[in-house]
């Protein structure tokens, strides 16, 4: 082989390890590797927001017993009686229980001449069927008409 037949030969090898005569691209490893890592990065992204629905839904779930429990407690003299006893119920997938207990107060004059006594009302919420629930009291003045019924 003469000098300028090696030279060429040279040149040949040289372009093709340079790649000036190869196609413009990615290898087939390079397309497998960033299919990988965005794989991981939509796995990533998807369970974030898989996390913050699952959140999402549980404070919903809280701020309906807490509406529901508000409600009954709004409703209490107006639709539900306000006397000693528990009622119950149920709205919109949440069972709720109201207890009016007076409280253990000797009525003096005052009291008699308003009429009124204090009680105590708690109100519990819970789904139907799950073991959370929330509990709201409050204490209102009922009238002592009702509490002697009850005693009765």
């Amino acid at each position: 082989m003469t000098a300028a037949g090696a030279a060429q030969v040279e040149r040949q090898k040289t372009r093709g390890r340079t790649g000036r005569n190869r196609r413009a691209g990615f290898t087939l490893i390079e397309l497998l590797v960033a299919f990988v890592v965005m794989g991981l990065v939509l796995a990533a992204v998807y369970r974030g927001f898989a996390m913050a629905f699952d959140a999402l839904s549980r404070l919903d779930s809280a701020e309906r017993r807490v509406a529901v429990a508000e409600n009954r407690l709004a409703e209490l003299g107006v639709i539900i009686p306000l006397a000693p006893g528990r009622y119950d119920g149920v709205e919109a997938e949440h069972a709720w229980e109201v207890t009016v207990t007076p409280l253990p107060v000797l009525p003096d004059d005052k009291t008699r001449a308003l009429g009124v006594m204090p009680a105590r009302i708690e109100v519990r919420v819970h789904p139907l069927h799950e073991e959370a629930s929330f509990r709201l009291v409050s204490y209102r003045l009922m009238p002592l008409s009702t509490t002697a019924e009850a005693a009765r």
